[in-house]
Formats: structure tokens, sequence, C-alpha cells
């Protein structure tokens, strides 16, 4: 009988173990996060979310930013250190050139073309020089009633964090 029951203990504590393990595992799956635009100008979502850092640098005016469109890069207020890049889906190879401002890099905004871009196609090797990259913010141009349910870039490490938005044409 004593035999049985440590064999039950043994079980829990195995079972125990193994759900510890699931759920740590949870935590550092790399998961894409929908954000409104508007929720981009909502202090209560911002602060309830823990967004402050993402929302300033993806929303201020402030902030150095680099846009890279077609190998050209344009920088504004850069004597604040370039903390953020917007790039087009068609520029992101130029995301692996030598940028002499990659280590102030927080966030780098994608815009792509339509929720159909496979996001899995994106080379992961474009973002290996920002060693302070925080997050990559993805922005997919929609018509009409496209529905996006895009899925994360799954070759970053677990401390970057993604968002995506869907924006319609102007």
């Amino acid at each position: 009988m004593k035999n049985r029951n440590l064999r039950f203990v043994d079980m829990r504590k195995f079972i125990l173990l193994l759900l510890v393990c699931c759920i740590s595992n949870l935590g550092f799956t790399q998961d894409l996060t929908k954000i409104d635009l508007s929720d981009l100008s909502n202090n209560q979502f911002i602060q309830t979310n823990n967004l402050e850092d993402f929302s300033r640098l993806a929303t201020s005016a402030e902030v150095g930013v680099a846009y890279i469109d077609q190998g050209q890069v344009r920088s504004y207020n850069k004597e604040n250190g370039i903390q953020l890049i917007r790039v087009k889906h068609n520029s992101l190879q130029f995301l692996n050139s030598n940028l002499n401002f990659a280590n102030t890099v927080e966030m780098i905004v994608i815009n792509l073309p339509s929720p159909a871009f496979d996001i899995q196609t994106i080379d992961c090797s474009n973002f290996e020089q920002f060693q302070n990259l925080k997050y990559i913010y993805f922005v997919f141009q929609i018509n009409g009633n496209e529905i996006n349910n895009p899925s994360s870039l799954n070759c970053l490490s677990d401390n970057i964090m993604q968002y995506y938005s869907n924006k319609r044409p102007i």
C-alpha cells in the first residue's frame, strides 16, 4: 500500500512538473498581437496593456526616425538617436545594409501591401544588426472587408514583441 501511495505522489509530481513546463513554454512563444490604430491614442488601453514605450516610439514626433525606401535613407530628429525605422515591404533587404544608427533602433515598422502578404517570407537576418530592437510593428494595407489573421515572424528572439494593425489606404 505504501509503495502504491509513493507511485501516486511521484505521478502527481510528474504531472505538476509537466504542467509547469507547458505553461512556461507558452510564456516564451512569440505571438503577433493586433493593435487598432485608434488604440494608440487611447491612454487607458495603453496603460492597461503596458504599451507606453511602444506607443511613444510609434507616435511621438520627438523620436528619431529613419525612412528606408529603395536604398534611400531619410532621417529626422537624428540628434535624438534613431529609435524607429519605417520601411516598406519591398525595401526590407536594405535593413541588411550597414546602418550607422543600428545600435539605437528600438522599433521597426514594416508597411505591407495586403493581408495576404506572408510574413514568414521575411529574412530574419535583416534584423541581426539591431541589438536594441524591442518591437516589430507590421501595418497591413486593407481594402474593404479583407480579413487579416497573420502569423508571427517565428525566427526572432523572444524578447522582440510583434504587433500588427490594419490600415485602409488613403
